[in-house]
């Protein structure tokens, strides 16, 4: 059986990452967040949603050069 607690809905993550659900929803469409369908709810590991909003996985000094969807393939990238 899934251990649901280590996994967060959509409504979960756009609370954690202060994007809006439909944002979310975007990024497990796109893959840039990894899902599973468990009982007809659509879950991203814990593990995955840490990894996107750690600050350890952006250079900082690089990003007022590169644009947002520069940003988008590099997370897909390192995913």
């Amino acid at each position: 059986m899934t251990d649901v607690r280590a996994y967060l809905r959509a409504g979960d993550i756009a609370r954690l990452s202060g994007a809006s659900v439909r944002t979310v929803r975007r990024w497990i469409a796109d893959e840039i967040l990894p899902s599973v369908k468990v009982r007809g709810m659509r879950l991203v590991p814990r593990k995955a949603v840490e990894r996107l909003l750690s600050p350890a996985s952006w250079n900082w000094e690089d990003l007022d050069e590169i644009s947002k969807e520069q940003c988008v393939i590099q997370i897909r990238e390192s995913s």
